[in-house]
């Protein structure tokens, strides 16, 4: 009988150590995606925001991002070319028949997803809005 007893205690007492192992590494497991999840979310987030002047011309283009669109002519200096720029600038209305000279925020997103900007604009104000003669 005490024999008895005492396999059925180790039996117990080893279900119940393989129970805890069981759930330390459901919950372990658990923690390590939730860590990978964050560290994932981190490198997503955007940079400290720089300030910048940005140029916009009075007319946009059609242009071909992820789909057809039309996109803004844009430039950081009056003396350089322009070129497309295939998002918006948060805050900004754009409105055809105007050239702008915009102050802006530009955040540099690390790892940013697959098509999608690695900058992202925010409008701080509009320096100048000066109507163009039609073409």
């Amino acid at each position: 009988m005490r024999i008895a007893k005492r396999a059925l205690f180790n039996h117990q007492r080893s279900s119940i150590i393989a129970c805890t192992f069981a759930l330390a590494v459901c919950i372990l497991s658990g923690c390590s995606e939730n860590i990978e999840e964050r560290a994932d979310m981190r490198l997503s987030q955007p940079n400290n925001p720089t300030q910048e002047v940005l140029f916009v011309d009075d007319h946009t283009v059609n242009c071909t991002g992820v789909a057809p669109m039309q996109c803004m002519l844009v430039r950081e200096d009056s003396e350089r070319e322009w070129q497309l720029m295939y998002q918006s600038i948060s805050g900004f209305n754009y409105e055809k028949g105007f050239r702008y000279e915009l102050l802006v925020d530009v955040t540099t997103i690390e790892n940013p997803p697959q098509d999608s900007a690695s900058k992202q604009y925010r409008l701080i104000k509009i320096i100048s809005k000066t109507a163009t003669q039609p073409q």
